[in-house]
């Protein structure tokens, strides 16, 4: 079996330039799918911008995913120390001596 696949709903080149020059005011869903469809659709122009935009978001999602990464690593180092010095604690305050 083969199937095609119907792209719904559809934009056109002159929305998806609106949205490309206001990405603030718009999810980075439509500001993704607007890159998408410019770079099939769009003239060079079109073409170049959103791929700049689109790297510039991928990159920020990237540096997000890798700060959140240092914090989670951070404090699962500080978790583990804390259990060590604890079981030396323990350890000391229960042996005879």
């Amino acid at each position: 079996m083969t199937a095609q696949v119907i792209r719904f709903p559809s934009m056109s080149v002159a929305e998806a330039r609106q949205i490309i020059a206001n990405p603030d005011i718009h999810c980075e869903a439509s500001v993704l799918d607007a890159c998408e469809f410019l770079q099939v659709y769009g003239d060079w122009m079109d073409h170049e911008r959103a791929k700049a935009l689109h790297a510039a978001i991928v990159r920020d999602a990237i540096a997000d995913l890798n700060r959140k990464g240092r914090i989670r690593r951070w404090l699962g180092d500080l978790f583990g120390a804390v259990c060590l010095f604890g079981i030396l604690y323990l350890f000391l305050l229960f042996t005879p001596g």
